[in-house]
């Protein structure tokens, strides 16, 4: 069974466009470029929520993507102050379709 990350933000109000804009840009190529990412599913709702389904080989190798990307300090501060907020959820694969 793999190892699942979903990850919910939601974007301040008037910040929809820069929030996809941010992760556009700075967070979905680092997504992309991980090591160990099985595959990413990235939703986009009418008010500009991001839901993001990550599948990992191991709970390791999601852990080293995320201390990569968040050892930027700044630009986490940045995409954080644009977020109403930020939820994240572990779990691992059942099923299967």
């Amino acid at each position: 069974m793999g190892y699942i990350r979903v990850s919910i933000m939601s974007p301040k109000e008037g910040k929809k466009l820069e929030v996809r804009g941010f992760f556009e840009k700075n967070i979905a190529p680092a997504i992309a470029s991980a090591v160990g990412l099985e595959s990413s599913d990235v939703n986009v709702t009418e008010s500009g929520t991001i839901v993001n389904i990550e599948s990992w080989e191991s709970e390791g190798a999601w852990e080293s993507h995320r201390d990569n990307v968040t050892a930027d300090a700044e630009m986490v501060a940045e995409f954080q102050g644009l977020l109403a907020s930020f939820s994240d959820e572990s779990g691992t694969s059942l099923f299967t379709a």
